[in-house]
């Protein structure tokens, strides 16, 4: 069946806020989640074959975005003219994780704002440019954050940012260290345009918005196999230093923390992420994850002493935000494929 027969069997805003669902953030552009339509309530659950073993093991990042598809299609049911409730499952399974229960009833509150960013919305992994970034946006930010009971620091000095640029760096050598972690993160990675996965999921070259000297150089040096030889000459970390140096061309750095380490929190976490990441696009700002220090122990409490939060905060996204160019969108993958049967 195609998309456009699956997608006839709903009624349009059940369409609008399933493509809405399927733009949401992943980590490593993963797309885990599986939706079914049952009446105007959309089940949400996930592919285990899209999870992160290795680089997630305690399924944070997972029902982080689990949480972000969820609130972007409640955001876009509100365009649509209707209630949205987004509930997460009592114990979260693939078959049903979470639920966002459209009502019949038209809403009374549409956010235009929020709305029209949802096909905008995007990671941008080019420099900034040195423009601050206005306080009043700021604050807009963590309201948004705010609303679904997370919090948000910013960071706004040069030095504080250098030296969250250079924890950055030592955490991306450390993951470049983790043989797991960097293979399973590379089988996500599309180097070629002909790899049959190249516009459907991952993180394409086009998509890592690379300079030039990026371009050439990637298809040699991070196969799995070579950059192990790289370890082994201690050159990776000059590799990992050029995140260093993209992390340094910002004028703000960010992080989120959810209430707690469960579960629920994380999908809480994903919710007010997507809203912060929706409110930014609106405002004209670009907002790049890196979230490689929350990764590694060591450097996950020198990224909550810099931030003077608790060493044992529940991070859910660090980030550098500021004013740039556009950046080519990450592939996603047809509707049809998050679409589980039977749907009613």
């Amino acid at each position: 069946m195609s998309t456009d027969d699956k997608l006839m069997k709903f009624a349009p805003e059940i369409s609008e806020v399933l493509e809405a669902g399927r733009a949401a953030p992943s980590a490593h552009n993963t797309q885990p989640w599986k939706f079914r339509v049952r009446d105007r309530t959309i089940e949400i659950g996930w592919n285990r074959a899209r999870e992160l073993p290795a680089g997630d093991p305690e399924s944070r990042y997972l029902f982080t975005g689990l949480g972000a598809a969820a609130e972007s299609m409640a955001v876009a049911a509100s365009g649509a003219g209707f209630e949205a409730s987004v509930s997460l499952a009592p114990a979260p399974t693939p078959e049903l994780a979470a639920s966002v229960v459209i009502s019949d009833t038209p809403g009374s509150q549409i956010d235009e704002d929020l709305l029209k960013a949802l096909p905008q919305r995007g990671a941008t992994r080019s420099p900034f440019t040195s423009e601050p970034v206005p306080g009043a946006m700021l604050d807009m930010l963590t309201s948004e954050a705010e609303s679904i009971g997370c919090h948000m620091s910013f960071l706004t000095d040069n030095a504080s940012v250098n030296r969250v640029a250079k924890i950055i760096g030592d955490a991306t050598a450390k993951n470049f260290e983790r043989w797991d972690v960097y293979e399973e993160f590379f089988s996500w990675v599309r180097l070629r345009r002909s790899d049959p996965n190249y516009y459907r999921d991952g993180l394409s070259l086009d998509s890592l918005a690379p300079n030039w000297l990026f371009r050439r150089v990637a298809p040699l040096l991070m196969p799995p196999s070579r950059m192990k030889i790289v370890a082994r000459l201690r050159l990776h970390g000059l590799v990992a230093n050029s995140q260093r140096d993209l992390a340094r061309r910002c004028p703000v750095f960010g992080l989120l923390t959810a209430p707690g380490h469960t579960l629920a929190d994380y999908f809480a976490g994903g919710r007010a992420m997507e809203r912060m990441w929706l409110r930014a696009t609106s405002l004209g700002l670009k907002l790049h994850p890196m979230t490689a220090a929350m990764d590694n122990e060591e450097t996950r409490s020198d990224l909550a002493t810099l931030f003077a939060a608790a060493p044992d905060a529940p991070m859910i996204v660090s980030f550098r935000l500021g004013f740039g160019p556009e950046s080519p969108r990450s592939a996603r993958l047809p509707v049809e494929e998050l679409l589980s049967e039977p749907s009613e």
